[in-house]
């Protein structure tokens, strides 16, 4: 039996909504305010959603199907490479010199995209926090375990697969 690539898509899409809303629930109901490393990682979820959706939409043949998993291959890569940079400020000692950055919002009114965007990566003090866990695992690292599922899920899709 083959697996059709729009249900993998499909899955892959269900997948992403749901780490969505859960952040949203997070941020909005259980009082997490997003650092600028998760909402970077949430920027990339919401890459990833809609790049599926088109992919859903759109892939009617392998070459158009290559291209998308491209796509998905570079945005997946960018929240990995996020989630793994918070991951390992979390694990970081408490005495590193790591500074508090201002909200977002400031940031963007005073700085150049690109200059937020170095600061969001190079991460806060804001960053190394852990204040919500799931059987041990952080929000990083379960963003980090979503973005390398979604990785592997892609690279599956460059192949023929049959069960």
């Amino acid at each position: 039996m083959q697996i059709k690539h729009k249900t993998v898509y499909g899955l892959l899409a269900l997948l992403t909504l749901l780490a969505l809303l859960i952040g949203i629930y997070l941020q909005y109901f259980d009082n997490q305010a997003p650092c600028l490393l998760c909402l970077l990682q949430r920027f990339f979820t919401i890459l990833l959603l809609l790049v599926l959706g088109a992919a859903i939409y759109w892939v009617k043949n392998g070459r158009t199907k290559n291209i998308f998993n491209c796509f998905l291959l570079v945005i997946a890569g960018l929240g990995l490479l996020t989630a793994s940079r918070q991951v390992w400020l979390q694990l970081q000692p408490a005495s590193s010199d790591l500074t508090c950055l201002p909200n977002l919002f400031f940031l963007l009114k005073n700085f150049p995209w690109h200059e937020v965007l170095k600061m969001a990566f190079l991460g806060s003090s804001d960053c190394r926090i852990v204040s919500w866990r799931l059987k041990g695992f952080s929000l990083a690292e379960l963003s980090l375990l979503y973005f390398s599922v979604v990785i592997l899920v892609i690279l599956f899709q460059f192949r023929k697969i049959r069960l």
